[in-house]
């Protein structure tokens, strides 16, 4: 826990804001630390500045204007602003708003408390709006009819002096609202005057029908890559492979395997063989990771499943034959 600020330290900080050679706290509590010796957040001197002033907040920008601003406000009070327009003019002047309170706290190191008093009585004074009171004249119902939204119709105070900012914007609002019955009531005129039109129908036109994709006839190629390595590709990579979805290319290897046709028994004993041949070449030993292995386990499968159906079919060419 930091230490109290002591006042050695204090003097240091008013020399180093009113130096203007720091741009943000953290660089001016650095130097801070290094000319007493202490360990303090940026947060720390910050808030020790606020303290000092009154409550005045000063971002890391606006260190090296601080004195410009306190003087700014100083020379306004010194020349009978009211509190209202000392606001407005800082905030055209420096970019930012500043409230009453820390108006009193830069003033507080200056003036006494009793000039500070009338201050406040001269400000509520000078801050109170005159209102006109009576009815709307045609010119300003004309400035707030025309008026497109509530902010552009009080934007008009110029032309608008002695109307408060309520009034205004009830009457725009009203006037608004009577401007859409005129509307309304000239829109219904038109219609009555307007002879109905006749409603002539017709006839919807029906969409033809796309012509059907023609059947896409299986080559002897087509058959054997497919016995060979249906059960070796996904679904997504049979689909591109064969140009078909994958239920068309199931049902073609089941019906190449349930064949009887010489041409289709052929096929698959070539392909039993060749599949026998890649079998025995990839079943020699190999250290393998887990990832590997894994992926091993499910090939073997695919194989069992693949020899089952050769299995089946050479069962049933040894019954054509007799044996």
């Amino acid at each position: 826990m930091n230490k109290l600020w002591t006042v050695e330290e204090t003097k240091t900080l008013r020399k180093l804001v009113e130096e203007n050679r720091f741009d943000s706290w953290g660089k001016l509590q650095k130097e801070l630390n290094l000319l007493h010796g202490v360990n303090r957040s940026p947060q720390s001197a910050r808030h020790r500045w606020e303290y000092l002033n009154g409550g005045l907040s000063l971002n890391a920008m606006s260190l090296k204007t601080t004195p410009v601003r306190k003087d700014y406000i100083v020379a306004c009070w010194g020349n009978n602003f009211p509190m209202s327009k000392i606001k407005q003019g800082f905030k055209e002047q420096f970019g930012r708003t500043i409230t009453t309170k820390q108006i009193y706290g830069m003033l507080r190191t200056t003036f006494s408390d009793k000039e500070l008093k009338n201050m406040n009585n001269k400000d509520k004074k000078n801050d109170k709006m005159t209102t006109t009171r009576g009815r709307w004249t045609p010119k300003e119902d004309k400035i707030i009819g025309e008026s497109a939204t509530v902010n552009h119709a009080l934007s008009q105070g110029n032309s608008l002096k002695g109307r408060t900012v309520s009034s205004i914007r009830q009457r725009f609002y009203k006037l608004k609202k009577i401007q859409k019955a005129e509307r309304l009531e000239a829109a219904n005129s038109l219609k009555a005057i307007k002879p109905k039109k006749k409603v002539v129908k017709t006839k919807t036109v029906k969409p033809t029908k796309k012509p059907k994709t023609p059947y896409q006839i299986w080559t002897v190629e087509q058959d054997y890559d497919l016995v060979m390595n249906f059960y070796e590709l996904s679904i997504d990579e049979a689909c591109n492979r064969f140009n078909r979805s994958y239920g068309v290319i199931a049902k073609r290897l089941e019906t190449i395997v349930n064949s009887t046709k010489p041409a289709h028994i052929s096929l698959l004993m070539t392909a039993t063989k060749e599949i026998k041949a890649r079998k025995k070449a990839e079943s020699k030993p190999v250290k393998v990771g887990l990832l590997a292995r894994r992926k091993a386990r499910k090939q073997s499968k695919k194989i069992a499943k693949s020899n089952r159906k050769i299995a089946k079919i050479e069962k049933k060419l040894n019954k054509m034959k007799g044996e």
